[in-house]
């Protein structure tokens, strides 16, 4: 199985859609009850196959809580600059 392929059957086992959304210019972050939606900027869709291939990889989860870290400390930055914020 190459990459693409295992990154295909990682977007379909969490629900994420076709190129894992990166065509979407909103996203969905679900907050227990509550979704806020987030915009899908350029920068993230142009690198986010990057943070999936590392889920990949690592064999790590998509568990929530993890990725609302991993999320927030990505949301004060302006599209392009790398986060300096814990998990970002």
């Amino acid at each position: 199985m190459n990459v693409e392929s295992s990154l295909n059957d990682f977007y379909r086992q969490h629900g994420y859609g076709e190129g894992g959304g990166i065509n979407r210019k909103w996203d969905m972050i679900k907050f227990g009850p509550i979704s806020l939606p987030l915009p899908n900027l350029e920068s993230r869709r142009r690198n986010i196959y990057l943070h999936d291939i590392n889920h990949l990889v690592t064999g790590f989860d998509t568990p929530g809580k993890v990725k609302v870290r991993l999320l927030v400390g990505r949301l004060p930055l302006a599209d392009g600059v790398p986060s300096i914020l814990p998990g970002g």
